[in-house]
Formats: C-alpha cells, structure tokens, sequence
C-alpha cells in the first residue's frame, strides 16, 4: 500500500474505497495492530501511527488522536500538536469513515484530508463508493478500491463461521453449494462482500435456508433471523404471543434508533436522545446497536451503515 512504485516513488496519501462491508475497517485494524507487532516491512518506516474512527471524530484531529489513542492523558493536544508537525514524515494518520465528516463540525480535519495543514504527514483514508470521487482523489498520490472477497477467501471465511458458531456439520457443504450454484448469480455476488457472506451464514444457520435475492431482501432475512435467533435463544415458545409482540416493539425501536441517526447525520448518539421503551436489554442482545460508555454519559451507535440504513427504511415504511 505504502511501497513505491515507478508510477508512484514515495507514496505518503492513500485513499481506500469499496461498498460498506467490503473490509475497508478491517483493513485499517489489520494494518494498525500488525504495525504494533512489527510485523509488516510496508509499514515499518512508521515510527507512529495513530487510528481515528471518522464516526467518533470530534472536531478537532488532534483531540481525537488523542480520545481513541491516547486515553490515559499522556499528551496533551499542544505536546500531541507539536510531535505531529514536527515529525510528520515518520507518522502515519488513517482516517476511517470519510462518509461520516461533517464539514461544518470536522473542518480542521477536512484541512488534513484536502492538504491545507500537515501536508508532508503520511495519510490513509477509507471512504465509501457513493462518496470517493474525483473531489478526494486529486489530494492522493494512490487509490485503492476493494472489490470484494475472492472464491477460495469466501469458503475460508464460512469454514471459520462453522468453527467459531459450532453450527451442525452439514452446514458448511449446504452455504458452500447454495453461494457457488451456477443458477444462484445474485447469491454469489452477494457473497462477495464479507458482511453480506457473514449475513448468509447466519441466516443459513437460523433459517435453514437462503431465500434471498437481493441486497435487500438478504437484509431483511438478518433482521428476521436475529429476532427468531432470540426467541430460540431465551426458549419463548410461539405461543407467548406478549413476550413476541414486544420484541418485535423493540426491533421496532431499533428502526426508530436507526431513522434518528440517519435524520441526524450522525451515526452515533447520545443515550438519552434514544427515547424510552421498557426493556432495552433486548435491543443489546440483538448485536447492531454498539453502546459504548462516555465520561457523562453512554452513546449508541449501529455497528455497520448497510444495516442502520434499511432498518431507518423500515421505520418509514412501517409508519401511519
């Protein structure tokens, strides 16, 4: 990512784009913990690298350097400021999530991206496809785009579901046959993106089945899934139609959750600003709403964008 090339000698500015699911996160973590290990020679010319999750970003670059990676206190913004700019050859900066900036909000970070201040710093930045585009890549010597999982990486990550899940034997055979049938192509396509791969194991898992033919309907199936994968989980039967009806009252507010983050810009909100309901510990079981405990207070967040945004869908549909 970082090695020269003849058509780019010294590269310092990267932008990685793909779909949401494709990996592009998952690249940034690969990157920062093999960098800790020393075990990547690309990235051994770093002397320090700093990870910034764009959806937690406050607005400054330097405060949020410091809230996701240096925690404890042991810098403060002017001695963090002052390393940076005195050292930017040797540091590297990735910025994940470009979707999420607010331009208004996150301007000084902008500066960074647009090479208006620390322009010799060594930068990575992920962005999605909807939102990489000429604007951003004429600020980078290199650009990478994530297509996807290839076949062998696609039955690699479903044999590792099976092991990790301890799903029934025949489970790893009937995914493998459905994604790779020659008359499922949108089966096949879907798998190529490791959240939509990751989808398909767990509603084969739940469901027994793959009754899905598009991006959508392959969404609306997790969501299906994880509510009957609760009720399975807790032993309520079908015939404790109160105990069902409320969770699905609590899928129901997740949507809400997830049209108010959608309406709000902004991926990730305060606690108290996600209404009351009576029991929110279904809602932490479901696994797409991550709460993460503040100073003052606790935020919400949806782990991955393609799931806030059909359930924020969902919500429209479902109202008067």
């Amino acid at each position: 990512m970082f090695s020269p090339s003849q058509q780019c000698p010294d590269p310092r500015r990267v932008v990685v784009q793909g779909d949401g699911g494709t990996g592009k996160s998952t690249l940034c973590h690969y990157l920062t913990y093999n960098w800790a290990l020393g075990t990547l020679k690309s990235m051994s010319r770093f002397n320090l690298v700093f990870y910034v999750d764009l959806r937690f970003a406050s607005g400054s670059l330097i405060q949020s350097i410091i809230d996701q990676n240096l925690p404890d206190g042991s810098k403060t913004i002017n001695q963090l400021n002052k390393l940076i700019q005195e050292n930017q050859k040797e540091i590297l900066i990735i910025l994940d999530g470009f979707e999420h900036l607010n331009i208004d909000k996150h301007h000084e970070i902008m500066d960074v991206i647009m090479k208006c201040s620390l322009r010799h710093c060594n930068l990575l930045v992920t962005a999605d496809n909807k939102y990489a585009g000429a604007t951003l890549y004429k600020h980078f010597d290199r650009k990478l785009v994530i297509m996807g999982l290839q076949k062998d990486a696609q039955l690699l990550l479903v044999e590792k579901y099976e092991t990790l899940a301890e799903v029934h034997p025949e489970f790893y055979d009937d995914l493998v046959e459905e994604i790779t049938d020659d008359d499922k192509d949108m089966l096949r396509i879907l798998a190529l993106n490791p959240l939509y791969c990751l989808c398909l194991c767990f509603i084969c898992e739940v469901q027994g089945n793959l009754e899905v033919t598009t991006a959508t309907a392959l969404l609306h199936s997790f969501i299906s899934s994880i509510k009957k994968h609760y009720l399975e989980k807790h032993a309520i039967p079908e015939t404790a139609v109160g105990v069902i009806e409320q969770v699905d009252k609590n899928m129901a507010h997740a949507s809400y959750l997830a049209f108010k983050c959608l309406s709000a810009q902004n991926e990730t909100l305060e606690y108290e600003d996600s209404g009351d309901i009576t029991n929110k510990e279904p809602i932490r079981e479901f696994g797409i709403i991550q709460f993460s405990k503040q100073d003052s207070h606790e935020d919400y967040y949806f782990k991955h964008t393609a799931v806030c945004s059909y359930l924020a869908a969902e919500h429209l549909t479902n109202l008067d």
